[in-house]
């Protein structure tokens, strides 16, 4: 094809009249030889036949119709009218095709229905039709265009709404749709292998063979999918159709490119075949999956026995537990068969055979036979021939290299080859990449060169696939493809032809696999030789890869969307157009785009374009709270991770940050919009190089609180990780000997296996309902055995696959005290195993098990002697050795020792003396372990802080390694000998050789176990149930001071907030017991004033202006009076109080007054500031509990110690009535014993009691009980409330114990939001406006939520790495304000959104004009004394003031 256009132009003239020749002859050759029916495939035109097939023969009304064009007053003449009519050539030629187009039109109007027939016409114009000037002819178009649409559309909704009818909607269905069409297209190709298919049929066949699955392995392209199709086929035929054959291509699907969802899917398709459907709803945990799959198994029977297929299995996801096995049962049950194929080489293949132990058969290449077979039956499937020369050409490269791939790449290139083709050019390649080499340059000459070359290309460099749809928006980008393919004509769009595209692919089709990613169905090379291959050819070359990564990230950036591209056409001449590729947004409406997510990234890191990475990705804070969101916090750390690789001048900046994240993963569990508050507030000391992340950090769309003070862990310390394991406490903590696996068991009843190099999580697996109480690693690290309250089992570590399991109830005894321990050798591999043996230790026997046998029957159980004291069970120290184990009683007193050799006891001792009044306290045994050559024991108690170090023959005391903190959990380095242990919130080591110690890895909490190998990494669990990861060096400090801890200094007691947003008032409490009241400036973060004063104290901001700031505060005697802030001076106001809790008075505002507890606890007294008089309510009981008075102020209700409820009109100071316990619970009265208010609305209609179990809502307006609280648990099962507050609106925010808060409608009862946000214990504050605050106190939770009341939806948060008091949320809801402890500080939180700066939440006139901090406050300095009031006979009986409830409302 010559690129000279006018050479072009004549040589298309030539050939016109020439194939009009040829068509001819052929026409008048095919009337003469043919039917009628068969040379009217010569006679009519493509399209014809396509109308005939699809319309003429099988017509259906519903799918069919026909957009008439009527083109009125054509020019037959004009220049441009062979683009709408066929006029090409002589006469008689047109008129032909005039006489068939005559009856083909004759044929459709018989046909169709006048309803599917639609006519368009329009006017011929000078210019022909031209949209573009004449406004008719636009509207023409746009007529025919919309027509078209909506026909169409029309179709596929009538089509779909028939699927859906049928229940071919079903995901399922389609699902095995997809894997059933690539059987049948595989099987096609499948030759020869007569001898794999006989071992297969035997397996399948035979009730001899041992029941584990069929293995089939081999190189990349030997045809192991072909076989596993082929099997799926033949299967049916070797049982006369009786069998069940469940298939799965890996990565053919969405659904198939996980473990998980290959499991559930694989489990509908069982039950549905076995007629057992379960339920249908989605798995919630892969140990859920497993169960219920391997369930499913059970259903096969044998009349109908199943066969279970599963091809490409390396291909599974790793992000989920695909190296889990757990689901593969051994022995597999009877009546099942399962297969499966895979590459035979890398970890899955490794892990199939260490921990299934399946049968295996390896593929190799084709057998000369085989080949020969292959090509025989091809060429006659084809209807073609060689000759002899062509032959031996063909069997001569079969003898060279006889792979499957190699076989069919050369049968491709054999059919090409014509009985005159010179010897030259029948010559095949000696190997299969040059075989794969010479195909691409094939497709090449089909297709274009550069067209070629930069597709291939594109699906060789990127990393996760393309989709037809991207790879085509790409080519439309890149002018170099555009300029080859318009080489003679350019469309009025500068688009990529789809049809061209296609036209590849259809050539590629055998090697290009489609497979789904990221929710994308994508295309990848089906073949890694093809990858490998490509990338030599047309990824070589570093200048044209960076430009062709550029195209890719532009297209996944999105910078080409809605606007032109500029270009150079073939000429050199400059242009632009749009390209009308898809838009890139990071969200498309409420899904992600993954695509963009996972890819845009490293293709900015092979640029090395350092700014666009950071802006687009990296440091763009929407960018990646949407990744953790909808893939995982780790792909982001592997972004950052990537980056340090491929940016290597950049790599401490990256690493960085990925340290950061790393030890923010806790908190962006819970929340990922938490990430830019982490960020802020980790690097606040970091240089510029910053400042890009953390202004987006500032000015992120969503409300973030940010912190006045740097309260979180910074990077670059020894804290390398952090992230949360169990929901619920760690209970134990284990490392590999290596130092590379740590094991955890959580009271979640879940065991997790932690690569600690990497800090991830690489699997975990239930062990069960029973309740746990450790996991120790056994043989060599291999197994995992699990201890509970029932049982103990093992688990492979690598699978999570149980295959031991003992209840203590079959051995007849209680729970006992567990340890592995010994030495011996393995019977397979002849090599010695550390720890193989379970030692379960009672008080009457010793019952050792291996790890590897653990059942009954291969139990030894050797008698000992009883202890005189004492008992040994689940709370006994077991630890255990090469050659003895070491056990004490529960009590942790007795310490005994045992050999393994003989199982006699070797020891028996109290190390510590016993109780003796005025002398010895009693200590037991806190910790024990052995020393690292095993000949002594350390243990320590929990009071002297001394290590002691015995003798394991004799348990005498050798020598003691003082201290001054308490040992427990502690451990022993193999190499340095080195004690270290937990001890408060940092981990201790002592050298045993010189007695030096010192103390690493500050925690935010207590620390309950700590691990290491080498102290690079040091593996730690924290009460909050967070693994951290600290690199505390080789080199260890030893410092020479002995006290490693100081006592806490001083804290908050209590936090009172101002009106004005700008102060809060404390009261400080230090270590010598003496206590400060503080007035703190929020906006400045500095105290105003500080005066020392003595004894508790209650405090209540009163007065607010400048010059006149005061408090109410209740001295420790009970006693009332008015504190001037200003000078720290207090006025008795004469009035006690009751010490209550939460509260024991409080002031109101709008009566400018107090409403207080007597000092007796008998009445409520009302305090008239203004006028300085006292009023008494009496309540006729004793002992107030609580009082709470509605924000209107016009309702106050009080509950007593005996469960009654008595409710006063506040405004006329009387009461309203009485509630008893048989009021307000008629069925269990019992349950009002510890009777609590919690609020009344304020409307003053409604009032809500707490009661032992669930709140009571009465009715004041009607003086009876409103409707109950609907919440239950999923089991039906009442939920007790902790702590509820009243919200505006008439709601109630309520709390559990659990951590999960609920909203009700007081009027109605019903729920209007829950959510398990929260671990534990839960604080609750509200605001006057529409936030409200919830704090999880627990220490594996810590985190601020700040909710929105409207939308029940938390705003923001923030997770802290210390433990907070007294979190409360300002009246305004603008801020929170918090206390740390040691040092106690008060902290406060603004939220910030693109509109609230810190300033304008705290904005404030000023109160306080200078600093004063050393001020003395005194108050009740003399002796308490009764209320002087407390006898006041002014107030009239209940029936002479009684409250009237409609004189109230």
């Amino acid at each position: 094809m010559s690129p000279d256009f006018d050479v072009y132009n004549k040589n298309r003239k030539l050939w016109s009249n020439d194939c009009n020749g040829i068509i001819n002859i052929l026409i008048a050759a095919a009337k003469e030889v043919f039917d009628e029916e068969k040379a009217s495939s010569f006679i009519l035109g493509v399209t014809e036949r396509e109308i005939e097939e699809g319309i003429l023969k099988n017509f259906r009304s519903d799918e069919c119709f026909w957009l008439k064009r009527e083109i009125r007053d054509l020019d037959l003449g004009h220049k441009s009218i062979s683009r709408y009519k066929d006029t090409v050539g002589e006469d008689d030629w047109a008129l032909r095709n005039a006489r068939l187009f005559d009856n083909l039109e004759m044929q459709l109007k018989a046909t169709l229905p006048a309803s599917s027939i639609e006519t368009i016409s329009v006017d011929w114009s000078d210019n022909a039709i031209d949209p573009y000037s004449n406004p008719k002819h636009r509207k023409y178009t746009d007529e025919l265009c919309e027509a078209f649409e909506t026909r169409v559309e029309d179709t596929f909704n009538r089509a779909a709404e028939a699927l859906s009818s049928e229940g071919l909607h079903d995901r399922l269905l389609a699902e095995l749709a997809q894997h059933t069409a690539l059987a049948q297209a595989k099987c096609k190709d499948f030759y020869g292998r007569e001898d794999l298919m006989k071992k297969i049929k035997s397996y399948l066949l035979s009730e001899k063979v041992p029941k584990k699955p069929l293995l089939i392995s081999g190189t990349s392209g030997s045809g192991k999918t072909t076989v596993i199709a082929r099997t799926m086929k033949e299967a049916l035929e070797w049982r006369d159709g009786k069998v069940a054959i469940v298939t799965r291509f890996i990565g053919t699907t969405r659904e198939s490119s996980r473990v998980g969802t290959v499991l559930a899917s694989m489990t509908r398709q069982i039950q549905k075949i076995y007629g057992q459907e379960g339920a249908t709803d989605e798995f919630q945990s892969f140990n859920e999956t497993c169960i219920r799959f391997t369930s499913s198994l059970s259903m096969a029977t044998g009349i109908c026995p199943l066969v279970v297929l599963l091809d490409s299995f390396e291909q599974l996801d790793p992000l989920e537990e695909a190296m889990n096995l757990a689901w593969i049962p051994i022995p597999l049950p009877l009546n099942v068969k399962i297969i499966i194929s895979c590459l035979e080489e890398g970890d899955i293949k490794n892990k199939l055979t260490d921990d299934v132990k399946p049968i295996e058969h390896k593929l190799e290449g084709f057998s000369s036979s085989d080949a020969v077979s292959t090509l025989k039956q091809l060429l006659k499937q084809e209807g073609r021939c060689l000759t002899n020369s062509q032959l031996e050409e063909v069997g001569a490269a079969f003898a060279r290299c006889s792979l499957p791939l190699f076989v069919r790449l050369t049968l491709q290139e054999a059919l090409r080859w014509k009985s005159f083709s010179p010897p030259a050019d029948t010559r095949l390649k000696a190997t299969v990449q040059e075989a794969v080499r010479a195909f691409f340059q094939r497709i090449e000459q089909n297709h274009g060169r550069i067209f070629t070359s930069h597709a291939l290309a594109y699906i060789t460099l990127a990393r996760r696939g393309l989709s037809e749809s991207e790879l085509e928006d790409i080519l439309s980008c890149d002018d170099e493809v555009l300029n080859e393919v318009f080489s003679f004509w350019v469309p009025p769009i500068r688009r990529l032809p789809p049809l061209i595209l296609v036209r590849l692919k259809n050539d590629l089709d055998l090697y290009i696999a489609q497979r789904e990613i990221d929710n994308s169905p994508v295309l990848l090379w089906n073949h890694q030789l093809f990858k490998d291959v490509a990338h030599d050819m047309y990824c070589s070359d570093v200048t044209i890869t960076k430009t062709l990564h550029e195209n890719l990230a532009d297209f996944f950036s999105g910078k080409w969307s809605d606007c032109e591209k500029p270009f150079k056409d073939r000429d050199g001449k400059d242009g632009s157009a749009d390209r009308r590729v898809t838009a890139q947004p990071v969200m498309h409406g409420e899904e992600a785009n993954l695509r963009k997510l996972n890819c845009l990234p490293w293709h900015f890191m092979q640029l090395q374009d350092f700014s666009r990475l950071n802006e687009e990705c990296l440091f763009n804070i929407d960018f990646l709270t949407v990744k953790m969101k909808f893939t995982s916090v780790r792909s982001v750390i592997d972004d950052f991770t990537d980056a340090m690789t491929c940016l290597v001048n950049e790599s401490k900046l990256y690493g960085t940050i990925r340290d950061t994240i790393q030890i923010s993963q806790k908190a962006l569990f819970n929340d990922v919009n938490e990430l830019p508050t982490q960020l802020l507030n980790r690097l606040v000391k970091k240089d510029d190089s910053f400042r890009l992340l953390l202004d987006n950090c500032r000015k992120v769309a969503f409300p973030i609180l940010i912190c006045d003070q740097q309260l979180l862990t910074s990077p670059g310390g020894n804290l390398q990780h952090s992230f949360p394991s169990h929901q619920g406490r760690v209970v134990s903590l284990d490392l590999t000997q290596d130092g590379y696996t740590a094991v955890t068991y959580g009271k979640d009843r879940k065991v997790m296996i932690w690569d600690v190099r990497n800090g991830s999580l690489v699997q975990s697996f239930d062990t069960g309902d029973e309740e746990p109480i450790k996991a120790l690693l056994a043989y060599d690290d291999q197994d995992i055995v699990v201890v509970t309250n029932q049982s103990f089992s093992t688990f492979h570590r690598t699978s999570g696959k149980r295959f031991g399991n003992v209840t203590f109830q079959s051995l007849g005894i209680n729970v006992p005290a567990v340890c592995v321990a010994g030495n011996a050798r393995d019977s397979k591999t002849k090599l010695h195993v550390h720890n193989p043996f379970v030692l379960a230790v009672t008080n009457d026997q010793i019952i050792k098990a291996g790890a590897r046998t653990l059942d009954v029957k291969h139990m030894e159980k050797h008698r000992i002697d009883e202890l005189s004291e004492g008992k040994i069970g689940q709370g006994s120290i077991c630890v255990g050795f090469v050659g003895y184990i070491a056990v004490t009683d529960e009590d942790r007193y007795q310490l005994q020792v045992f050999s393994l050799k003989d199982f006699k006891r070797l020891a028996l001792t109290r190390v510590y003396p016993a109780f003796e009044l005025g002398g010895n306290v009693g200590l037991s045994i806190e910790a024990m372990c052995f020393s690292k050559e095993g000949d002594c024991l350390f243990v320590s108690n929990w009071r002297d802080g001394n290590i002691l170090c015995l003798d394991v023959k004799d348990l005498k005391e050798t020598s003691r390694l003082s201290g001054d903190v308490e040992p427990y959990n502690f451990r022993v380095t193999k190499d340095e000998g080195i004690l270290y242990f937990p001890s408060g919130n940092k981990v201790v080591l002592r050298d045993k050789r010189n007695h030096n110690h010192t103390s690493l890895a500050d925690h935010p909490c207590r620390v309950l176990f700590c691990a290491t190998k080498d102290f690079n990494p040091l593996v730690t669990v924290g009460q909050d149930s967070v693994i951290r990861l600290f690199n505390a060096g080789t080199k260890l400090a030893w410092p020479a001071t002995r006290s490693l801890f100081e006592e806490p200094e001083n804290m908050i007691q209590s936090l009172c907030l101002f009106r004005n947003p700008r102060y809060a008032l404390a009261l400080k409490v230090a270590t010598d017991r003496s206590r400060q009241v503080l007035v703190q400036d929020l906006l400045e973060d500095k105290l105003v004033r500080c005066a020392t004063c003595k004894g508790n104290l209650e405090m209540e901001v009163y007065e607010e202006e400048p010059g006149n700031v005061t408090a109410i505060v209740r001295g420790p005697s009970g006693k009332l009076s008015i504190l001037d802030l200003e000078h720290m001076t207090a006025t008795r106001l004469g009035l006690s109080t009751k010490d209550l809790s939460p509260r024991s008075f409080r002031i109101l505002k709008k009566h400018d007054g107090i409403v207080a507890v007597s000092s007796g606890g008998d009445s409520i007294n009302i305090y008239d500031l203004k006028h300085n008089k006292k009023e008494k309510l009496p309540c006729e009981k004793e002992n107030i509990a609580n009082f709470q008075v509605n924000e209107t102020e016009t309702v106050l209700a009080v509950a007593t110690e005996d469960g009654s409820c008595i409710v006063y009109n506040l405004e006329k100071q009387v009461r309203l009535f009485c509630l008893k316990p048989e009021d307000i619970c008629p069925e269990s009265p019992d349950i009002c014993d510890f009777l609590r208010v919690s609020g009344v609305t304020n409307d003053g209609k409604l009032l809500v009691l707490e009661t032992a179990e669930l709140p009571k809502i009465w009715n004041i307006k009607n003086d009876q009980a409103s409707s109950d609280l609907e919440i239950y648990w999923d089991a039906g099962e009442d939920i007790e409330l902790s702590h509820t507050t009243v919200l505006p609106g008439n709601k109630l925010l309520a709390a559990t114990n659990a951590g999960a808060t609920y909203v009700f409608d007081i009027q109605t009862g019903h729920t209007l939001a829950e959510n398990s946000f929260h671990r534990g214990e839960v604080r609750l504050s509200s605001s006057q406006g529409d936030t409200y605050l919830t704090y999880g106190e627990d220490s594996q939770d810590q985190v601020i939520a700040v909710w929105s009341k409207t939308k029940m939806a938390p705003m923001a948060t923030f997770t802290s790495d210390q433990q907070l008091d007294e979190v409360t949320l300002s009246e305004d809801g603008k801020f929170v304000v918090g206390c740390l402890s040691n040092p106690a500080k008060i902290v406060t939180w603004h939220v910030q959104d693109l509109s609230k700066a810190r300033e304008k939440c705290m904005d404030g006139r000023a109160l306080f004009r200078n600093e004063v901090l050393d001020m003395n406050l005194k108050l009740d300095e003399e002796e308490p004394t009764e209320d002087r009031y407390s006898t006041d006979d002014n107030l009239e009986s209940e029936e002479e003031e009684g409250g009237n409830l409609d004189d109230f409302f």
